[in-house]
């Protein structure tokens, strides 16, 4: 029957989504069809042919390819991805398309809102200092599942709160008025 143009990766959350909402009944009949066309498509699955999908759901063979595309090139939710970043220089839209080609660096801009950190905002060193620890500390292997993510992380942050660790803290409000001088109205 030919080789199949998007290839349909369902990892076993995604696929445990999409059986739900197919059995649940209660969505849209679009969102099903298009639930049952990507259980029929995936790889690990019963990875059907697109014209044997399209068969046994009754649709035209172009919705099929279009509803794999979609899933492979956008994922299975276009919600938007808000981004926090600092204001490295390689922080910029720009990267998108050093890294990308035009096309994808426009999709990918086109799913992120960015928001920036103040210029002087150190407090942001203490919540990457937070980010770096939990990264090396609980997250240095994969975890496929998102409930176990879920799970392993609220048992990291618990653990590191019963610890009372602190951040030792030595800008003073009094340091931040002389270095920051003309940051602060003038009385």
């Amino acid at each position: 029957m030919g080789t199949r143009k998007y290839i349909v990766t369902l990892t076993s959350e995604e696929r445990e989504r999409l059986t739900k909402l197919v059995s649940g009944g209660q969505d849209k009949a679009y969102r099903i069809k298009h639930a049952n066309i990507l259980l029929a498509a995936d790889e690990h699955g019963s990875h059907l042919p697109s014209q044997e999908i399209a068969r046994v759901f009754s649709c035209h063979f172009n919705t099929v390819t279009e509803v794999c595309q979609r899933f492979v090139q956008q994922g299975p939710e276009t919600t938007k991805v808000i981004l926090i970043c600092d204001n490295l220089n390689t922080h910029k839209i720009a990267s998108l398309y050093e890294a990308f080609s035009p096309v994808e660096a426009k999709r990918l801009r086109d799913r992120l809102e960015i928001h920036y950190t103040p210029k002087h905002g150190s407090w942001l060193n203490v919540a990457e200092i937070e980010l770096s620890l939990l990264t090396r500390q609980c997250l240095r292997r994969r975890i496929a599942e998102i409930d176990r993510l879920r799970q392993e992380t609220r048992g990291w942050v618990q653990r590191r709160n019963a610890g009372q660790k602190s951040v030792d803290w030595q800008f003073t409000s009094k340091d931040a008025r002389v270095k920051l001088k003309r940051l602060y109205p003038q009385s």
